[in-house]
């Protein structure tokens, strides 16, 4: 009966969920039942072509399930049938194999008690949050895998069964889906190793259990072959390497995992299983779990399992699943407390820990596996404590009433909704495609050639689409429509650098910039983005500078589908996926629309653009444009008030005799500061402090000797933090612009009192390029510049978009007539003495106002088309209240999340008029903004009824005098050193070529001289990817370059008519993969079923 329970009821469930016809999608996941012939395409080879191509890795473990649900698509059977079918399969396998895996231990408890354990399993908070909320099928198919294969791998251990282990593993190729990341890898042989260790500890034959555990080990790798070789090439690759530099790194781990460790780590939410920002900030519903008296009944199951491990500690099954839970319980809270330093050690050692920065989402499988067996067991034991029948009978609705508590929003689907970004509406994952989709695929489908479109609106990775049943996840596009396309940015190397630059001009005619290095021929308009939702470029704003582009002709209306407008570009601005060229430009700039414009004929000559690091003998180029590393002048001529409001206050100084307590309390503080970059910022503002103690010691003429001794307190304190600053000024982030600063502005203090330590500061932030070494006197008119120059030559500076320059000062020299000159290898400096003016515009001037809350003001500004800083500044003095706040809200800002806010408050220690400054940057595809000063909102709630309350917003009362209020865009000039080499002639060699299949092409030559110039191949630069020529020879790595940002380049030196074969080379690993897995997955079918007939001939 229980089976046919464990059976019935997904299948129920799935009937409700899927009633109305409807696929369902959201997050991460994107929309896959749409087309799967689509996706199966996209992931069946090792190089994904959408986008500007990137290397599948591990996601080719994904395919033979698109592969297998698209030839049913194909049938005739319908995308929600399937999805339904999926899913209740997954609850379905999940549900038996805790029955039977809860089974295998406690094998004497009732069938309703190992139908608790399946009940529990399928509905609690981690299963209704980590898996069917977030909606993501890699980690429904581990959710099912994870018992499934355990029940096998024990019963095996149990049974001592090397074919259960073989059985174990086959499984695991059957759900690879599952297993198609490295974390959950990680996870069920974690799982693996501690039962094959706990058995070997209670188990006399410990070398079976060794051998037992290397047969599913190499099984498991032969049988998952296909996937794991593709896993390891990319670990090794130069894409793997570049992911990790630029989007990965420990300190950002670090604090990823605080955050969240702090956030879902309070242990009273992780033993009840609870996300806690999940039922604080998530769906309304979601917030019943926490609320009395219901949040009672969420600390029933885990009183349940922790009275059955300490009642039960010597029995050897409750003693494996308790130290489990346990364990899990402690990993799930990451590196909060209690203990949660030993997380951090571990953590901070141990990079392949970084995986799991979000422990509970990770860890809750674990934690799943091992309480669903003890509550099962501990619930039996119960009931034979309870001898009164009517407390058996209550304990028993007490059972019912738990499990439909975790039940009811699976039964009602609400698993399968959340809130919407900026508010708090409900969101259903039901989800339908306007058919207009599959026209323009059709339309996409039925163009020939090689070529790629790009789509506009354009933003992050995360898009909102306002259909009749909305999506709101992943950016679909590339999953609705056939073929390649750049539809959004993600955090792919390269790609991402390239798609950012493009966000950024979508407004500009610099957006057209992109499309002949990108081989993209068409662009598609979407006019169903919610663009508030996601802070994109409203898309009629983009249908009306599109239109104005078609008028210029450069631009052609192809197709319209309702909300989707295809438009052709211009064929000057279509450039061949693959191409020849000896017009090489060498530069450090990412930017391709900032290059372009030093480009002679653009576009119709085909050029490439090279990073400078490639100059060599080889390559003869048009020109070498480099950019400035530095362009900031320094805290020179700084008001006293400036500096001081920018930097911590420090009321105590190191002539007080309590001083040596006021160090104390900040040795305290700093232990407060797990988070890495807190610790940081804190650290630097105590810097701060120590300067501005040495000043203040200064400007009261204090003893000599205490002056000399504070002195020494800052150098050791920057000594210190010297290796911190120089790991921190390597990135762009708003915490190294904090450190920056205030380096810059401890050392102008230091230079107005003349202190020792101003030379000593300028010369430890000269070495880390913080500070230019050239400071002219007259700060505010000039700005430096520091190039790296790694090719000596003769350099022009590019001064176009400075306005009216009157000196340029190279290397303290100054440049007559502003012509050029002869720079070695090594770093320069530039000075440029402008008219500020020029470069600095004054949208907002106020001298003096008074704000109240009858008196709010706020002023409107347009915005340039292209993302722009701008600087609000002023002085302010409370008169009544101390809060107030300060935000800038875009025209494609939600109302509720404005793109710039910032809480004012008074200072504790100080009461006076202080100095307000703050830098902000507008979103691409802005036009306009509003700066408003406005009251603090907080939350007024009050009780309504026993259980419930009601809470509104209300607006603090406050009365602040504002003077001198500025808001200035701020341009910061823009230089470039050309060196130029006029004598380069156009190539004439004649390119062909003909796509094999996604990882392989045929690129036929005629080259008419001897000259080197560049074969251009316009997919993502890997050196995996290979060229052949037709002899055999290959192109070395060496002559393997990157081009034009983020595609292949390789030197061509040969003259003649020749082929040459461009291939993906871990496509050949996936292929003899292929053949290993599957001819050992049918031998170890094979071997099972011989094992099986002889076992049936024997018992016969």
């Amino acid at each position: 009966m229980v089976i046919k329970f464990i059976i019935t009821i997904p299948i129920i469930l799935a009937a409700i969920w899927f009633r109305y016809g409807l696929i369902m999608a959201g997050g991460e996941g994107g929309i896959p039942f749409y087309n799967l012939s689509h996706i199966y395409d996209i992931t069946a080879n090792a190089w994904n072509y959408s986008g500007l191509g990137s290397t599948n890795g591990i996601i080719v473990g994904t395919a033979p399930l698109y592969k297998f649900l698209s030839i049913l698509q194909d049938s005739g059977i319908s995308a929600y049938m399937l999805e339904a079918g999926l899913i209740s399969f997954l609850f379905i396998v999940s549900g038996l194999s805790i029955y039977f895996f809860t089974k295998e231990f406690f094998s004497k408890i009732g069938d309703k008690y190992l139908f608790l354990a399946v009940i529990f399993y399928w509905f609690n908070p981690i299963s209704l949050v980590n898996v069917w909320n977030r909606f993501l099928y890699n980690y429904m198919f581990f959710w099912a895998l994870l018992p499934l294969a355990t029940y096998f791998f024990v019963k095996g251990l149990n049974k001592k069964s090397y074919h259960l282990a073989i059985t174990t593993t086959l499984l695991t190729a059957v759900f690879s889906y599952g297993i198609s990341s490295v974390v959950f890898s990680i996870l069920i042989w974690s799982v693996f190793i501690y039962l094959t260790i706990f058995s070997m500890f209670f188990n006399k034959d410990k070398f079976f259990y060794l051998k037992y555990f290397f047969v599913a080990a190499i099984s498991f790798f032969i049988f998952n072959f296909w996937w794991i070789v593709q896993a390891f090439i990319f670990s090794f690759s130069s894409g793997y390497q570049s992911s990790v530099n630029e989007f990965f790194s420990s300190p950002d781990n670090i604090v990823t995992l605080n955050i969240l460790s702090d956030l879902l780590g309070k242990i009273s939410y992780s033993v009840r299983f609870l996300h806690y920002t999940f039922v604080t900030t998530g769906p309304s519903w979601a917030k019943y779990f926490d609320e009395f008296p219901l949040l009672l009944l969420g600390f029933l199951s885990p009183i349940v399992i922790f009275w059955t491990i300490l009642r039960f500690k010597i029995d050897k099954r409750v003693l494996l699943f308790g130290t489990l839970f346990i364990l899990s319980i402690y990993l799930i809270k990451g590196s909060s407390d209690p203990a949660g330093s030993i997380f951090s050690f571990f953590f901070n050692r141990f990079t392949i820990l970084q995986v799991f920065r979000n422990p509970f989402e990770k860890f809750g499988f674990i934690t799943l596996l091992s309480s669903a067996p003890l509550v099962a067991f501990g619930a039996s034991k119960l009931e034979l404590l309870l001898k009164n029948v009517k407390y058996r009978y209550f304990y028993n609705l007490l059972l019912v009433i738990v499990s439909m508590f975790y039940a009811y929003p699976f039964f009602t689907g609400l698993v399968f909704s959340s809130t919407d970004l900026v508010g708090k509406d409900l969101r259903y994952y039901y989800v339908k495609v306007p058919d207009y989709y599959r026209d323009v695929s059709n339309f996409f489908n039925n163009q020939h050639g090689d070529f790629r479109f790009i789509s506009s609106p354009i933003g992050g990775e995360g898009n909102t689409y306002d259909w009749e049943f909305s999506y709101s996840g992943i950016d679909a596009t590339n999953s609705l429509i056939g073929g390649s396309n750049i539809s959004f940015n993600t955090a792919i190397p390269l790609f991402n650098g390239v798609v950012n630059n493009l966000i950024k001009y979508q407004l500009n005619r610099g957006f057209l910039n992109f499309f002949p290095y990108t081989n993209s021929r068409f662009l598609l308009w979407r006019g169903d983005i919610d663009y508030k939702e996601r802070r994109m470029a409203n898309p009629d704003s983009v249908l009306s500078i599109l239109y104005k582009w078609e008028n210029e002709g450069v631009l052609k209306k192809v197709f319209n589908a309702e909300k989707l407008i295809v438009f052709e570009i211009d064929d000057k601005y279509f450039w061949p996926k693959i191409y020849s060229t000896r017009n090489l430009y060498i530069s450090d700039v990412s930017d391709i629309t900032k290059i372009s414009k030093y480009i002679n004929d653009y576009p119709e000559r085909k050029v490439g653009i090279l990073r400078e690091n490639y100059v060599d003998h080889k390559l003869d180029f048009d020109k070498v444009i480099v950019s400035p590393k530095l362009s900031k002048s320094s805290a020179y001529g700084l008001s006293e008030d400036v500096l001081l409001s920018n930097l911590f206050h420090a009321e105590h100084l190191p002539d007080r005799w309590y001083y040596p307590f006021i160090r104390l309390k900040e040795d305290i503080e700093l232990t407060t500061h797990k988070d890495y970059y807190s610790l940081v910022l804190y650290q630097t503002g105590l810097l701060g402090k120590r300067a501005v103690e040495v000043y203040k010691l200064y400007q009261k003429n204090a003893n000599p000797v205490i002056i000399k001794n504070a002195e020494q307190n800052y150098k050791e304190s920057l000594e210190k933090m010297l290796p911190t600053i120089s790991e921190i000024v390597k990135s762009t982030n708003p915490v190294s612009g904090v450190v920056i600063n205030s380096l810059l502005y401890q050392q102008e203090l230091f230079r107005k009192v003349e202190s020792s330590q101003a030379e000593y500061l300028s010369r430890a932030i000269e070495d880390k390029g913080i500070k230019p070494r050239f400071e002219p006197s007259q700060v505010d008119e000039f700005v430096v510049f520091k190039f790296d120059i790694m090719t000596p030559g003769f350099y022009k500076p590019d001064l176009t978009e400075l306005g009216q320059v009157s000196e340029v000062i190279i290397d303290t020299t100054a440049l007559e007539n502003k012509e050029g000159i002869f720079l070695d290898k090594g770093s320069h400096e530039l000075a440029v003495k402008i008219n500020p003016a020029d470069y600095q515009t004054t949208y907002i001037k106020v001298e003096s106002i008074v704000i109240d809350n009858d008196n709010l003001p706020s002023w409107k500004i347009d915005i340039p088309d292209v993302p722009t800083t701008f600087k609000v500044s002023f002085d302010y003095r409370f008169i009544r209240n101390s809060v107030f706040n300060l935000t800038f809200a875009q025209n494609i800002d939600s109302s509720k999340t404005p793109i710039f806010t910032s809480s004012i408050e008074e200072d504790e220690e100080f009461h006076g008029w202080r100095t307000y400054e703050r830098i902000f940057t507008t979103s691409p595809g802005a036009e306009g903004g509003n700066v408003k000063l406005a009251p603090k909102e907080y939350e007024d709630c009050k009780k309504v009824g026993m259980f419930k309350k009601e809470c509104s917003l209300e607006f603090q009362d406050i009365e602040v005098e504002i003077r001198n209020l500025n808001v200035q865009q701020i341009i910061m000039p823009e230089i470039s050193l050309i060196m130029e080499n006029p004598n380069i002639p156009v190539s004439d060699t004649e390119v062909d070529f003909e796509q094999i299949k996604p990882t392989k092409y045929k690129v036929n030559i005629k080259k008419y001289d001897d000259r080197n110039e560049m074969l251009v191949f316009s997919e993502l630069f890997d050196l995996n990817w290979a060229a052949t020529y037709d002899d055999g020879t290959v192109i070395p790595n060496e002559e393997h370059y990157l081009v034009n940002n983020y595609a292949n380049g390789w030197l061509l030196k040969k003259q003649g008519d020749y082929t040459i074969t461009l291939q993906f080379e871990p496509q050949n690993f996936l292929d003899m993969g292929k053949q290993v897995s599957l001819y050992s997955i049918l031998g170890g079918l094979v071997y099972l079923g011989i094992a099986k007939w002889k076992k049936a001939k024997h018992s016969n």
